[in-house]
């Protein structure tokens, strides 16, 4: 999936966000576990190992931008949905 294809909105979003990795993987935690998905799987689909998807949402690796937007692809949702949840979960703390 092309970066092109996020709208500016959801860059923004994410910029403005106070947002830990922790939020993040929290979250992609909370959608594999709600979607039946485990390591397996989704290194299926991200075409990784399981072991490397353990890694990232162990805190073992860093994240990029643009694994927020594959991690979302990969788990059937798209990243406007993540960065909107983040940002309702952002806006909570304040």
């Amino acid at each position: 999936m092309s970066l092109c294809s996020f709208s500016r909105s959801t860059f923004d979003t994410i910029y403005y966000m106070t947002v830990t990795v922790s939020d993040i993987v929290r979250l992609i935690q909370e959608i594999m576990q709600e979607k039946g998905i485990g390591y397996n799987e989704l290194g299926r689909r991200l075409g990784v190992s399981s072991g490397r998807i353990s890694e990232k949402l162990n805190g073992k690796t860093n994240w990029k931008l643009t694994d927020l937007f594959s991690y979302a692809e990969a788990l059937g949702v798209s990243p406007e949905s993540i960065t909107a949840e983040l940002e309702r979960r952002d806006s909570k703390i304040v």
